[in-house]
């Protein structure tokens, strides 16, 4: 993905001559991805840009971000790397109706704005935050694939996922999970599934009559068993749970261990 390099022109106070210098630009590649001269897909590594312009402040650079209008066609917007002054999302994000794509990741998010319901994401990443909860909202984000929450603190599965029928792949590893829900059989059309490196003693039975589930991962929990209706998807080479109490000789055919 292309990295949106933009130090001097960041520096700026002005948000018109940044502007200005998109324009100038054409919207070239080293910036961001356009079609037809409207900005589409843009990637902010925070990070990088402080390297190269250490006055630059998060938040500061994130409110200019969301007041830019020009900005609003956007479909993927990736944003990484903020530091600790910037604990939330601004709600202005959630003017950005045309993304179809969103990543927030490794900055530290304690909460992000229950509006964001309201978009018609397909894929959302808030990996590597410090999330404890999802917005009661989050039931209604029927267009979402891909929900990405790893290395986050939930301690709790958040109950708003179990809303999410056209969900296909749901990623809460390294969390502090200790159990898992029965209504997870709603989201019939999962097909991948990391619960790796959370703190599961046992699965409910439910797991396995989701159809399309083809990839468990389990690794790096306290499992001392699996439910017979996952037996399955484990002999198939589909369930991982490698780092569990439980013996990791896979079932013989007639489903005994």
């Amino acid at each position: 993905m292309l990295l949106f390099g933009l130090a001097a022109v960041l520096s700026m106070a002005a948000q018109a001559s940044f502007m200005a210098t998109l324009r100038k630009r054409g919207c070239g590649a080293r910036e961001l991805r356009c079609n037809d001269g409207q900005p589409t897909e843009l990637t902010l590594e925070m990070k990088q840009l402080r390297d190269m312009d250490s006055s630059l402040s998060d938040d500061v650079v994130l409110k200019s971000l969301f007041d830019w209008p020009e900005l609003r066609s956007l479909k993927q917007l990736r944003i990484s790397w903020l530091q600790g002054d910037v604990p939330a999302v601004p709600s202005e994000l959630c003017n950005f109706v045309q993304l179809e794509l969103l990543q927030l990741t490794g900055s530290g998010l304690q909460s992000v704005p229950s509006c964001l319901a309201k978009l018609e994401l397909k894929e959302l990443s808030l990996g590597a935050n410090r999330l404890q909860t999802l917005p009661a909202t989050f039931s209604g984000m029927r267009s979402l694939r891909k929900l990405n929450l790893a290395n986050n603190q939930f301690d709790e599965f958040p109950e708003a996922i179990l809303s999410l029928k056209n969900l296909e792949e749901l990623f809460l590893q390294h969390n502090r999970l200790t159990s898992v829900p029965s209504g997870l059989q709603k989201l019939q059309k999962l097909r991948r599934l990391s619960l790796v490196g959370n703190r599961l003693t046992a699965l409910p039975e439910e797991l396995g009559r989701i159809p399309s589930l083809k990839a468990l991962m389990l690794d790096g929990n306290r499992l001392d068993d699996i439910p017979s209706s996952l037996k399955p998807l484990w002999l198939a080479g589909g369930l991982h749970a490698d780092g569990n109490p439980m013996d990791q000789r896979r079932p013989r055919p007639d489903g005994e261990l």
